[in-house]
């Protein structure tokens, strides 16, 4: 008689355990992600600051701040709705990756939002290191390796001439 009862105990014991497990998991996969979709028609415009890919520096940038700060960035404003929703697209299929790895920002931008009546939207802001990573929000994520340097070069890097990176101090100029 004494068997019986504590394998009714252990049983019950195990179907409290899969409870708990149960809802720790629906508790966790719950949770709101910081991977938010954007709807690029509610995208107003993207200011984006960039340095060139030749800068060579002896700490990685992994401050989004540094790059709008450094004397030799370029900066622009895009607000074509076709290179928008190229973007918005790209932002919108990262993956959250390790923290930890790896990365050193070259292009940060800034997406602002339509407002919404008179509400003013919150901007987003996005960091992209030329391997692929991107800083959204804080969260460092993976993208298409091949999709955002081929958007970075078509968009911000191919317009420009090598002179145009050239410091001031360094051009030649000509003395009539």
């Amino acid at each position: 008689m004494n068997m019986k009862r504590k394998e009714k105990y252990g049983h019950q014991n195990h179907k409290k355990i899969y409870l708990i497990v149960y809802i720790l998991l629906l508790v966790v996969t719950s949770c709101k992600t910081n991977n938010e979709l954007i709807n690029f028609n509610d995208v107003e415009s993207i200011k984006v600051w960039y340095i060139s890919k030749e800068v060579c520096t002896m700490v990685p940038f992994r401050d989004c701040g540094a790059i709008l700060r450094m004397e030799d960035s370029r900066d622009t404003v895009i607000s074509d709705k076709d290179i928008i929703k190229r973007y918005v697209s790209i932002v919108n299929r990262l993956k959250p990756i390790n923290p930890e790895a790896y990365y050193d920002l070259r292009v940060s931008s800034w997406i602002r939002m339509k407002k919404i009546g008179e509400e003013k939207r919150q901007s987003i802001g996005v960091c992209i290191d030329l391997s692929g990573k991107v800083l959204r929000n804080d969260t460092l994520m993976q993208g298409n390796k091949k999709e955002i340097k081929k958007f970075l070069d078509e968009i911000l890097y191919d317009p420009l001439s090598p002179e145009a990176w050239t410091p001031d101090f360094m051009k030649v100029k000509n003395i009539e």
